[in-house]
């Protein structure tokens, strides 16, 4: 782009050879030269594209996600080049010699041990989806896996579209002190109950645990939050909570679309940070009364697709004690599901009593 055609015709180009002012043998420096200036270009264009967007007054959010995504686009280099078959071999045989199971970083478990013993853990690059109607505890549960995973020492950024981050914080310092979080919201606590929860917010006070709850946000500014906080000190795992509330890119776009083109967005994240990335998403009606399948996930057949593991969790209402957590997908395991205790007045998920089961 932006190149005569006079130089970039045959004959030029022959001519250079013939009269000896191209060796062959300079080939590499050429080609770095042509980089350099098309790369120039590159960011020229951004520039331009830049000012006529800051312009026209739109979200300075929006226009610094545009502006991450152009220069991450632009690369002087590949970040993660092909690798020959051989190499990547050596390098999973030297990390299986020293007990690891592969991965750069350790599997990121529910802390369900029911769960995770069958199912086993998350493997960096995952996208999760856990889904359920509202109201059965999709949120509980994912502030619960953030909570185990943070205990271990590991970073979690929380995504909160729903809820705020004080309602967030009071419900997981309700469950750790047990106190019924509806006494939380009734009235004035005793003061027991404010005591245990004051206990409870000092045990937190060191966790590694990253609360970021806007009133919208776009999957750019996601991955743009994501790498920041990859970069200030490491993270583990991204939970975005819920699928639904992520604005799309293109809202003119079909809702099924819209969704498709935000789970794509949130596996690439996944692929991009090395670490799983569980996204919670509600089941559309049909789901009511009866166990939910994977033709139940609302607005997209690609959320199916591109998830690497589906988790669903169903409470019957028979027993308002229990719960299922439904393995519907895993690309690199069975499928099948656990059975669950439900706490309701701690919002909080438990294996059940009377040992592990999990059904086929």
């Amino acid at each position: 782009l932006g190149v005569p055609e006079c130089v970039r015709s045959t004959a030029y180009l022959a001519r250079l050879l013939v009269d000896g002012q191209v060796h062959t043998s300079h080939v590499e420096f050429y080609a770095r030269q042509v980089r350099r200036a098309a790369s120039l270009r590159r960011l020229q264009a951004i520039g331009q594209t830049l000012a006529t967007r800051a312009a026209s007054a739109a979200d300075p959010e929006d226009i610094a996600a545009w502006l991450d995504g152009q220069l991450s686009g632009l690369g002087h280099h590949v970040p993660d080049p092909p690798r020959l078959i051989g190499d990547v071999a050596s390098e999973l045989l030297a990390h299986l010699a020293n007990g690891s199971n592969g991965s750069h970083v350790a599997a990121v478990t529910t802390g369900l041990a029911s769960h995770d013993d069958a199912a086993g853990g998350w493997q960096p690059g995952e996208l999760i989806i856990l889904a359920a109607r509202p109201g059965v505890g999709k949120t509980s549960l994912g502030m619960q896996i953030s909570q185990h995973t943070v205990a271990e020492g590991r970073p979690v950024l929380y995504i909160s579209l729903e809820m705020s981050r004080r309602e967030l914080v009071a419900r997981m310092l309700c469950g750790m002190a047990n106190v019924d979080s509806r006494a939380l919201r009734a009235g004035p606590l005793d003061a027991d109950s404010l005591d245990a929860i004051g206990r409870a917010s000092v045990k937190v006070s060191g966790l590694p645990l990253w609360l970021w709850a806007p009133p919208a946000t776009t999957a750019a500014r996601i991955r743009a939050v994501a790498k920041r906080a990859a970069a200030d000190g490491g993270l583990s795992l991204v939970v975005v909570d819920y699928l639904g509330l992520v604005r799309p890119a293109d809202p003119k776009r079909p809702r099924h679309e819209q969704m498709g083109q935000v789970s794509a967005d949130l596996k690439a994240l996944a692929k991009e940070l090395e670490l799983p990335v569980l996204a919670l998403c509600q089941v559309n009606r049909e789901a009511d009364g009866t166990e939910p399948r994977l033709s139940h996930l609302r607005d997209s057949g690609s959320i199916e697709q591109d998830a690497d593991v589906v988790l669903f969790i169903h409470r019957d209402e028979t027993d308002k004690d229990a719960a299922k957590l439904i393995v519907a997908k895993h690309r690199h395991g069975d499928t099948g599901a656990v059975r669950l205790a439900w706490d309701a007045p701690r919002t909080r998920f438990d294996d059940k009593a009377g040992g592990q089961e999990w059904i086929g």
